[in-house]
């Protein structure tokens, strides 16, 4: 599995869609019997986006394609919401909801349900 992840402000991108490196399943400590946890420790300075509550760091989970040697398709995506309507960083630890393809990078964060 692996990840891209963008920044857009609405539709316009201001981060390029990016990979993060391949990352194996591993065994849930909690489930030894699922492979359903992966964790992928990574760390990048993302630089010069200027405040504003309609800019989002979009994420899309990309699994391998049945029969395609170094094919990947999107499994699911993600969205956080970087700024708040004060236009301070959001930070802290978060659990994101995975949402069925295909990746809707303009998408309004007050839209999703």
């Amino acid at each position: 599995m692996r990840l891209v992840y963008a920044v857009y402000n609405v539709s316009r991108p201001l981060i390029p869609p990016s990979l993060v490196d391949i990352h194996d399943a591993e065994p849930d400590p909690e489930e030894p019997n699922e492979k359903n946890r992966i964790i992928f420790r990574e760390f990048a300075t993302i630089k010069n986006i200027p405040p504003h509550p309609s800019s989002n760091l979009v994420i899309e989970v990309q699994v391998p394609k049945q029969g395609g040697q170094d094919k990947y398709v999107s499994y699911g995506w993600t969205v956080l919401n970087l700024f708040n309507s004060q236009y301070q960083f959001n930070r802290g630890i978060f659990k994101m909801p995975l949402y069925q393809s295909p990746t809707k990078a303009d998408i309004d964060i007050r839209d999703l349900s």
